[in-house]
């Protein structure tokens, strides 16, 4: 599998969109109401202007306003884990800190993993709340807080996450929806989040985003209709996403309680990073 910088991966997304489609890419555009009519979808934005499209596909996260727009589902529900994450720059590390890493133990996990060439290290640090009231993923969270939460983790742990980029860290709720049986309905249909959040402990969140994209786009170019292509995309589509899904929150058990040898069996790399969205058979 590979780890990508999530700024890198959006960069080289936008670039090749303007290469490929210039000015499609409109950004503070906040949808506030979809309205299905026939063949056509009409989105309203909180800016008081609209758009009509042949086709609409929400990527728009867990919080998705289309998916309760369409299917007014139970709200996201938190977990009971809180997540802290930051950068750090390894050439302020020493050379044996400089790779990746997995440490866990008294209800806590953290993972590091190099990005960008080596040249960056990002950590994910999750702990367990019993309630968690904040919205967004990028709340700013004060460091020595964060360090006294992982006080008792090793010493090369604890090296590597009081050095965050300029200080800067962040921490967010995790959280999640109950399993959605239907993605689309008319000429709108749901990607990534949107359709099936998953917690990140197996690191398929965006991957599996950026694998609906893919068979979405064989299924819009095989299908005579959008209606069907979208009922082709979710039959491919819905079984990998919900594999993901129950093996994510089976791992965060795995790394939260008190892990050991017997436990961590089946942890290793499995065929889900061996998945080919551009080759892999439709409605299988």
């Amino acid at each position: 599998y590979l780890r990508l910088h999530r700024w890198d991966l959006q960069h080289a997304m936008i670039q090749r969109l303007a290469q490929t489609a210039p000015g499609a890419l409109r950004l503070g555009s906040c949808v506030d109401q979809v309205e299905l009519r026939d063949e056509l979808v009409t989105l309203r934005f909180a800016d008081g202007r609209s758009e009509t499209a042949d086709v609409v596909i929400a990527a728009d996260g867990i919080r998705s306003t289309i998916r309760e727009s369409l299917f007014n589902p139970a709200p996201p529900v938190f977990t009971g884990y809180v997540a802290w994450r930051g950068l750090v720059d390894t050439a302020h590390l020493p050379p044996h800190l400089r790779e990746s890493a997995v440490a866990f133990g008294q209800g806590r996990h953290i993972n590091r993993y190099l990005v960008r060439r080596g040249e960056l290290l990002n950590f994910v640090a999750v702990a367990q709340r019993n309630k968690w009231e904040a919205e967004g993923w990028n709340i700013p969270a004060p460091l020595d807080e964060f360090l006294d939460e992982f006080s008792s983790f090793d010493q090369s742990t604890r090296t590597v996450i009081s050095r965050p980029v300029l200080g800067q860290l962040f921490k967010w709720g995790l959280f999640g929806r109950p399993w959605l049986e239907e993605w689309s309905r008319g000429r709108v249909v749901l990607l990534g989040d949107a359709a099936h959040p998953m917690l990140p402990f197996l690191g398929q969140g965006g991957a599996n985003a950026i694998e609906d994209a893919m068979i979405l786009t064989r299924c819009l170019k095989s299908e005579a209709t959008p209606e069907q292509a979208f009922a082709l995309y979710q039959r491919t589509r819905a079984p990998r996403a919900r594999a993901a899904t129950d093996e994510a929150a089976k791992r965060g058990d795995r790394y939260l309680g008190e892990p050991n040898a017997e436990s961590l069996k089946g942890n290793e790399l499995g065929a889900e990073y061996a998945y080919d969205a551009v080759a892999a058979p439709l409605d299988e």
